[in-house]
């Protein structure tokens, strides 16, 4: 069994700014197979770090919902270099240990990658609810 995780952000106009976080989740497993999550979430900060910590926490959230067999497949696709290269470091380390925790408890084979089928079109609805275009 596998599932694909499409995780995307961006920061809104609006002042303050908030963060658009856009997640599709392709898993045969669960019927329904795709589901498209939209949620704007207000941060303490606009830098990169609080960006990541909200990316960080919806994946974990979304792990832990895919309620897969152990060994499953996960491939993650995002847009961001720390998740993708796996190299998460300082605040949002807690987060980053608690999903590859997860993910070894679940034995899932996870991959990470920046681009899929979908991101194109996945990046463009995510602007359409941030901007409203």
């Amino acid at each position: 069994m596998a599932a694909v995780i499409y995780l995307d952000a961006v920061l809104t106009a609006e002042s303050p700014k908030r963060l658009c976080l856009h997640s599709v989740v392709v898993n045969p497993h669960e019927a329904g197979a795709i589901r498209d999550i939209y949620t704007k979430k207000n941060l303490p900060g606009t830098g990169s770090i609080f960006v990541n910590a909200a990316k960080l926490e919806e994946l974990y959230c979304i792990l832990r919902g895919l309620c897969l067999p152990h060994g499953s497949q996960v491939i993650i696709y995002a847009d961001d270099d720390s998740i993708c290269e796996k190299t998460i470091t300082g605040a949002n380390q807690k987060v980053w240990n608690k999903i590859q925790a997860f993910c070894d408890e679940e034995k899932y084979q996870v991959s990470y990658a920046y681009q899929g089928l979908m991101q194109e079109s996945i990046r463009k609805a995510t602007a359409q609810y941030a901007f409203g275009e």
